[in-house]
């Protein structure tokens, strides 16, 4: 067997594994984290690096503004209050507006869901109260990769 079969075969078996998508650094998933605490973004990153998806994380709506204005991701990770002038919310409205492909791949997790009412348009996006598991963590992101 050659051995860009076998590397082919690793990442396809990974991939049944791991449905959030491949494990290999060479088609690694990437996310964007958005958390003003710097202790809840990096467990975070250490989360998504069990599950086999590279991580960045920035502190503020703006600074995720510029990130993503830059840098592509499949899946953005927002807490709704943020510091700034730019909260959760209006961070979504954002990739809405200017990254529609990645509207679906957003998801919320915050200790306060105060702000997303029943029947909004923000109904259809997935979220993830504070304090979490890393199984309620793990099937969050999933889902949300899966959508």
């Amino acid at each position: 067997m050659t051995q860009g079969a076998e590397t082919n075969r690793s990442a396809q078996a990974a991939d049944k594994k791991n449905p959030s998508g491949p494990t290999t650094s060479k088609g690694a998933r990437r996310a964007l984290i958005v958390e003003d605490e710097p202790a809840i973004a990096r467990l975070q990153t250490s989360f998504l690096a069990k599950l086999g998806i590279a991580a960045d994380s920035v502190g503020s709506g703006e600074d995720a503004v510029r990130f993503l204005e830059r840098q592509p991701v499949d899946l953005v990770i927002s807490d709704i209050r943020l510091a700034g002038r730019i909260n959760g919310l209006q961070l979504y409205d954002w990739v809405r507006d200017s990254k529609p492909e990645l509207a679906r791949k957003f998801l919320f997790i915050s200790g306060d869901m105060m702000g997303l009412e029943a029947d909004s348009p923000l109904d259809s996006v997935r979220r993830l109260q504070k304090p979490f598991t890393f199984e309620e963590y793990r099937q969050a992101v999933t889902e949300t990769l899966a959508r």
